[in-house]
């Protein structure tokens, strides 16, 4: 049996692509995998200065055409860059265990405080954060809200040489996974709890995607689910769908799961993150999409769709 694994071409894509592709040979020695480069609407806008992605869809579409058109047979994605309404005709689900959620803090090395500290709290007042993340943006400026934030965009490793270009720039918030991933985990000061700063909804995990009809894949792929990440991605989804959020949405959502029971806890919040609702929710792992369309309409009553309006 051969499989193409359709994904984008940057460093961290292909290294999750490969993830895959290790693990499905672990599976079965007699399989023939294959990894295609695919160039998406996003990648195209890297750089140009019309390069902030206003759709989830951006990073994916091409990649399902080629799922549809018959050039590639499995996709793989970053979770978190997965839109809620994938195309007819294909499956999405999780793989493999779920790398760190968290975001993390990349400091300048000659702007580390003196005393050692490697917080955003230590950071000298009037520090300048590169983020292009909206959520990200209003979760530091909650925390700090001397602090400017400027919009700093690329790959891993081009925002973090961006950090030694641009004199002003102080730190980064970035994905802790991406830095793992990428074996850069070393040029992190620290992660972030996920109440003082909530991740984005399945951030960490991968994603595959493949054609209903393609039973034989969907046998393949399923030997690579782990149960609890498999939940956890289902109660964020789930939650970011009932809210109607989306990638310009300032809001974070982080589960958890342990001997079948899930931990859910969601922040909507303002742009400018002067303010804030939260919510937690706990319910079984077994009925993980119901708990976090729970968490929602919790949210929902508070006033998110009021937030998320102003996002």
């Amino acid at each position: 049996m051969k499989i193409r694994i359709g994904t984008r071409q940057s460093a961290l894509a292909l290294v999750q692509a490969e993830a895959v592709r290790t693990a499905l040979l672990q599976h079965n020695s007699e399989l023939e995998v294959e990894i295609v480069k695919v160039v998406t609407s996003g990648d195209r806008r890297q750089g140009t200065a019309d390069a902030a992605v206003s759709d989830k869809k951006e990073w994916v579409q091409e990649i399902e055409e080629g799922l549809l058109e018959g050039r590639i047979d499995l996709a793989v994605h970053s979770a978190k860059d997965v839109p809620i309404a994938i195309e007819d005709g294909t499956e999405v689900c999780s793989v493999l265990d779920r790398e760190s959620p968290f975001d993390c803090f990349v400091i300048k090395a000659e702007r580390l405080p003196a005393d050692g500290s490697c917080s955003l709290r230590a950071l000298r007042p009037g520090a300048v954060v590169g983020t292009s993340s909206v959520r990200r943006k209003a979760q530091v400026l909650r925390l700090r809200p001397d602090i400017s934030v400027v919009a700093v965009r690329g790959n891993v490793p081009t925002r973090l040489e961006k950090l030694q270009a641009i004199e002003e720039l102080d730190a980064l918030i970035l994905a802790r996974a991406g830095l793992d991933r990428l074996g850069l985990g070393q040029r992190s000061q620290g992660s972030f709890d996920a109440r003082e700063f909530t991740p984005a909804v399945n951030q960490g995990v991968l994603a595959v995607q493949y054609r209903t009809s393609d039973t034989s894949l969907r046998e393949a792929v399923a030997v690579l689910q782990d149960s609890a990440t498999e939940s956890v991605w289902r109660a964020e989804r789930s939650c970011i769908e009932k809210l109607g959020a989306d990638c310009n949405s300032c809001v974070g959502v982080y589960a958890d799961c342990e001997n079948g029971t899930l931990k859910i806890f969601a922040r909507v919040l303002k742009p400018d993150g002067s303010y804030s609702i939260e919510q937690e929710m706990t319910g079984q792992a077994s009925e993980a999409e119901q708990v976090g369309s729970r968490l929602a309409e919790e949210l929902l009553k508070q006033g998110a769709a009021e937030l998320l309006l102003g996002s």
